[in-house]
């Protein structure tokens, strides 16, 4: 019997080792993702590197005022948060037990490059990169009682978060699965609140080199079996 390309991802994907804390983790990436989007958000004209979808509206507002220098960094940020994802699940679907720790090691390199080239005062580049890592994060997400978590896909929380309080009569988890929607939606908004701050206050290079230091911890702890 023949087994298709999809059914070996779903295999190579069912042979990693999953973490202990999958709720933790995916709370952590989280804010982790609002953090460098009110970053972004700040720092490059309304745009994010986690959140597509207001990027994709940025990009339509722009295109009828011909201004190419939008379009192109748009269109840029874009394709980086794509390249992340295919590279990310590809690291994923190929590195059997250790693709969890492998992909978020991949992600800690691309924040370590984005750290680097902020230092070097690449404002825009630096950027490019970490949606490169947010595009990366997405493929470390996790079911909890559920409820995919861990993106950055927040609109996609709140809708499952609405889903789940229609459905709650009928049981079979749905409250928990309306909270840990609910949870993704708010460490979200919290992440982006601490980033806001910590970028009125410590700067550019800081806040990504704090952000480095979260995925470091979180590299180790996975390691050590911790997380």
């Amino acid at each position: 019997m023949s087994i298709s390309q999809g059914e070996v991802g779903q295999v190579r994907v069912a042979q990693a080792i999953p973490p202990k804390h999958p709720l933790t983790l995916a709370t952590i990436l989280t804010v982790l993702a609002g953090f460098l989007d009110a970053a972004a958000y700040i720092e490059l004209n309304h745009l994010y590197v986690s959140f597509m979808s207001g990027n994709s509206t940025h990009l339509g507002l722009s295109i009828p005022t011909a201004d190419l220098s939008q379009i192109l960094g748009v269109l840029i940020v874009i394709g980086a948060f794509v390249f992340g994802a295919f590279a990310g699940t590809w690291v994923s679907d190929n590195s059997g037990p250790h693709s969890l720790i492998l992909t978020l090691a991949a992600e800690t390199a691309m924040l370590f490059i984005a750290v680097i080239l902020a230092m070097m005062s690449a404002l825009h580049p630096s950027f490019f990169v970490v949606a490169v890592a947010m595009g990366m994060q997405n493929s470390l997400h996790q079911v909890v009682a559920g409820a995919d978590v861990g993106r950055g896909f927040i609109t996609g929380a709140l809708f499952s978060l609405g889903q789940s309080l229609a459905r709650l009569k009928d049981g079979n988890g749905q409250e928990w699965r309306a909270a840990s929607n609910f949870l993704s939606w708010l460490v979200f908004v919290i992440g982006a609140s601490i980033g806001a701050v910590s970028l009125s206050h410590f700067g550019l290079v800081a806040c990504l080199t704090g952000a480095l230091a979260v995925a470091l911890v979180l590299l180790l702890f996975l390691w050590l079996r911790r997380l």
